[in-house]
């Protein structure tokens, strides 16, 4: 794979992630599943991320799930409660309260 085409790949990810995790689903499609994406793939995925709402928390869980790709309704399944309603317990595993 070419410069120019991860530069490519990298910046259709950046239209919904930020920069790190953009460069994150790069490597973690190129380098942990083995699977590297194309640009077409590229917009793709980036489409199926922003559907959860929140586009980098869907990497997020995409990456520490080790999926190839991501649907919301696979996520929904393993959603996170916003906050425990304990405030040390959410600063700890880093939620919101």
């Amino acid at each position: 794979m070419s410069l120019s085409h991860k530069f490519e790949v990298i910046e259709i990810l950046r239209t919904v992630l930020d920069d790190e995790r953009a460069l994150a689903v790069y490597e973690h499609r190129r380098v942990t599943i083995k699977k590297p994406l194309t640009a077409y793939g590229a917009k793709r995925l980036a489409a199926k991320l922003a559907q959860w709402g929140d586009a980098n928390e869907a990497a997020d869980i995409m990456i520490d799930r080790l999926w190839q790709g991501f649907e919301v309704d696979w996520a929904a399944r393993f959603s996170r409660p916003r906050s425990t309603g304990n405030g040390l317990v959410d600063a700890l595993i880093g939620r919101p309260h």
